[in-house]
């Protein structure tokens, strides 16, 4: 794995490093998935999809861009390792308080904003972003359990509270997935401001 993260540094590497990466986390057995290893590769993998915030298009997405995505999802889809999904993607990246945010949020803060950017970016040129199968803003709060709904990506796997539908753009059924299965391996207690987050991309979805 320290090979596979240190060509991800590379870009001449980068694409077969994120495909290594995604069958090194989608493949390898719990047991010899040594702690803190999802989290690093969340956190190495992170910076590849910031670039969704500067997209004008639904159709400008990169390879590197698609593909950081999908080693997200994959990571976020090892049920076996929710608690420390949870502890990566939603411990804040800065001070926080009960009344204000973090200072610079956490993964899934940012993972939000740019389900809200896609979501918008959809909205503007007419074309609908994968949308919730049940309404979610109770079990927002709730963390995981039998409230939770459940989303399916275009591999079609139970992934948290999305499902696509055909002929919307690959890259916000990857996204929206991914923020699916993030819903599902939230804590059951989440900063004010991320809730707020979930609860203003739900009604957009849904709007």
């Amino acid at each position: 794995h320290a090979l596979v993260f240190e060509l991800l540094q590379k870009p001449s590497d980068s694409q077969g490093a994120l495909r290594a990466c995604g069958d090194l986390l989608a493949c390898t057995p719990y047991p010899k998935l040594k702690p803190g290893l999802i989290s690093e590769a969340v956190i190495q993998v992170l910076p590849g999809i910031r670039p969704i915030a500067r997209l004008d298009t639904l159709d400008g997405a990169t390879q590197h861009l698609s593909a950081s995505v999908v080693v997200l999802g994959a990571a976020l889809k090892r049920d076996e390792c929710c608690e420390e999904l949870a502890h990566v993607f939603f411990s804040a990246c800065g001070p926080a308080s009960a009344t204000h945010p973090p200072a610079t949020g956490s993964p899934a803060d940012e993972l939000l904003n740019l389900g809200l950017h896609i979501a918008s970016l959809a909205q503007a040129h007419g074309l609908r972003a994968p949308r919730f199968s049940t309404p979610v803003g109770s079990p927002v709060g709730r963390g995981r359990g039998k409230g939770t709904p459940v989303a399916r990506g275009r591999g079609g796997s139970q992934a948290g509270s999305l499902e696509a539908e055909p002929g919307e753009p690959p890259l916000a059924i990857d996204l929206m997935a991914v923020i699916g299965r993030l819903a599902s391996v939230r804590p059951v207690q989440i900063h004010q401001h991320t809730r707020e987050l979930f609860q203003t991309l739900v009604e957009e979805l849904l709007g």
